[in-house]
């Protein structure tokens, strides 16, 4: 069953749909790019063999033929792009092509009465007043610098039939990207999108789309099973509802829909608020989809319960993945004063084999490498035991690289006056004096 088209599918998705990218509207934009480049680029070769195969005029010019090949009418049909989004520098107010050789008589002078009618006073002195010899410039509208580029042409391909909206009169809008920025994941976030637009297979929505189907809840058996019934509105969830704190009078579950509920809801509650009912709204889907092939009534009440605990999961594992490490980034070696070794160190850790690698290097005041060290460590032990065993708690790339490569051996290595090979260019970049 086919919920929606592909059309709506390919906006973008602070419009309310997923953003996927139109092919003919990309295909088009691509072969607008060629068609700026001949029209810019009269004199390349491709464009003298095109000129001299289908047309004796310029490329703006020319036609679609009949016996031309495909390569040429798809160059005149992503030409139409060009056409409608490019504006000339001069000559405008005369009309959509209009150009600086419509303001000249035959001889090559301005065309005094043409000009006076066609510009305020000022810009007509201006105009008469100013240097022949002025060349047509075309220039593409959606962009600053005036040059065509394929991002600009697909966002012109695909708004060019269309009649979009203001976005701060609908507030549907908003709501699309508050969505999309909630830290919940992708599948719920989906399905509240899903749920928005009507595209769940409730008994209504599937009446909606030509099935066979009776329309009313299949719990309460009293109303019809809308999106917003099936989610929030049957009586089966009054104890998810009490217990939410959100309540809405019979007459609006009723005769609302989803949306305008989602809407009202985010208007009144605070993000977290918000996002626990989203868990809500998946979590009871979850359960309507369960009974509906057995028949058997799951338990709503740890419903709330289980959004809770599903909320803190996730955010727990947001600030693992995106918390502050213990491990410093690797900062850039500065060159010890004359006579003066400098040490550096650094530990590396691999949780899940539970083995741990130090790394040391030793170098001069000319940057040579005068010892450096690889040493493995069975356990994991904690980043500051080993940044202790590493003697200093200097990070340097060299020996961050050190650290890594222990993890891989067995038990320890020295070099003296020389280095492994995995860290020669760091050592070069560090001090390119060190040969």
């Amino acid at each position: 069953m086919h919920w929606c088209s592909w059309d709506s599918l390919c906006k973008a998705k602070d419009e309310g749909d997923l953003g996927f990218r139109d092919l003919g509207a990309f295909n088009k934009a691509m072969l607008a790019k060629q068609s700026w480049r001949l029209i810019h680029n009269p004199n390349s070769l491709v464009a003298r063999v095109m000129k001299s195969c289908y047309s004796q005029t310029s490329f703006l010019d020319a036609k679609k033929s009949s016996s031309g090949s495909f390569l040429w009418s798809s160059l005149v049909w992503g030409r139409k792009l060009v056409e409608k989004g490019s504006r000339w520098r001069v000559g405008t107010v005369l009309g959509e092509w209009s150009s600086v050789d419509s303001l000249k008589l035959q001889n090559g002078s301005w065309n005094d009465v043409l000009v006076r009618q066609s510009f305020s006073k000022e810009d007509a002195e201006a105009i008469l007043t100013s240097r022949m010899g002025i060349h047509d410039s075309l220039l593409w509208h959606y962009d600053k610098s005036g040059t065509y580029s394929v991002k600009s042409g697909y966002w012109f391909a695909k708004n060019m039939d269309s009649n979009p909206s203001c976005s701060g009169l609908n507030p549907s809008v908003s709501w699309w990207k508050f969505l999309w920025r909630l830290c919940l994941p992708t599948k719920i976030k989906i399905f509240i999108w899903k749920a928005c637009n009507d595209w769940i297979p409730t008994n209504v929505n599937l009446a909606v789309h030509g099935v066979k189907v009776e329309k009313f809840c299949p719990f309460c058996r009293r109303k019809a099973e809308t999106s917003l019934h099936a989610l929030w509105g049957c009586s089966f969830l009054n104890g998810i509802r009490s217990g939410s704190g959100i309540g809405a009078d019979g007459k609006v579950l009723d005769s609302a829909s989803f949306l305008d509920f989602v809407l009202y809801c985010r208007d009144i509650n605070e993000i977290h608020k918000l996002e626990i009912l989203c868990v809500d709204w998946w979590r009871i889907w979850f359960r309507t989809n369960k009974w509906v092939p057995s028949r058997s009534l799951v338990n709503v009440g740890g419903i709330l319960n289980c959004a809770e605990i599903f909320i803190q999961d996730i955010q727990i594992a947001n600030r693992r993945e995106g918390g502050p490490s213990v491990h410093r980034l690797p900062s850039k070696w500065l060159v010890p004063p004359v006579v003066v070794f400098k040490i550096n160190s650094d530990a590396a850790l691999r949780d899940r084999g539970k083995v741990s690698g130090i790394g040391v290097v030793i170098r001069d005041w000319n940057g040579h490498v005068m010892a450096s060290l690889c040493q493995n460590v069975r356990g994991v032990l904690q980043p500051q035991v080993l940044e202790a065993m590493a003697i200093l708690h200097d990070c340097n790339n060299v020996a961050h690289s050190l650290a890594k490569l222990a993890l891989d051996m067995e038990g320890e290595a020295v070099w003296l006056e020389d280095r492994p090979l995995l860290v020669e260019s760091l050592v070069l970049g560090d001090c390119p004096s060190a040969l």
